[in-house]
């Protein structure tokens, strides 16, 4: 019996899959390295006058390898109604080192990234994941955002659920 109503689950949802249109995407990338957690800007760091950091600079800190390595999938389908959903997350590993301003390691220890998950139609776009949303002044982040274009006129709207934070567009 067991057998039976497995099989017939697995009938059913390919049924289902085949009944909506559907694509999948993906990319990957890596990054490798030595870097050091020192800035030349600013705070202790002093540069010598053939332009390379004083032997101390980085003395606390010292320069280290990193090697990341990362997946990006996003699902989508559209059904025989119109409406259009899909998912999308990532997966990253290994040790990274971040340019930007606030240089720096960030331990990656495999686990998929928190999805976006959307459904969009005739009255906008609903799309829900966990802090992945930033608002405008980019110090809070929402985990629901809709967006709707209706003729000339444009609505947007980010929610924090966390804590009850919104901010309309």
């Amino acid at each position: 019996m067991k057998k039976i109503l497995l099989a017939t689950t697995m009938l059913t949802m390919t049924a289902g899959a085949a009944a909506a249109d559907g694509h999948m995407t993906w990319s990957a990338s890596a990054a490798a390295g030595i870097a050091s957690n020192g800035t030349a800007e600013g705070g202790d760091t002093q540069a010598t006058v053939q332009g390379l950091p004083a032997a101390d600079a980085f003395a606390d800190d010292n320069f280290q390898v990193y090697s990341t390595a990362g997946l990006a999938l996003a699902l989508a389908g559209q059904t025989d109604g119109g409406l259009t959903f899909g998912a999308a997350f990532d997966l990253t590993v290994g040790k990274s080192y971040d340019l930007g301003d606030e240089d720096g390691f960030d331990t990656n220890g495999g686990a998929f990234g928190s999805p976006t998950i959307f459904v969009a139609g005739t009255y906008g776009k609903l799309e829900i994941s966990d802090d992945n949303f930033d608002f405008a002044d980019d110090s809070t982040t929402g985990d629901v955002q809709y967006s709707g274009t209706f003729g000339a006129f444009s609505v947007g709207a980010i929610a924090d659920i966390d804590s009850g934070e919104m901010q309309f567009s």
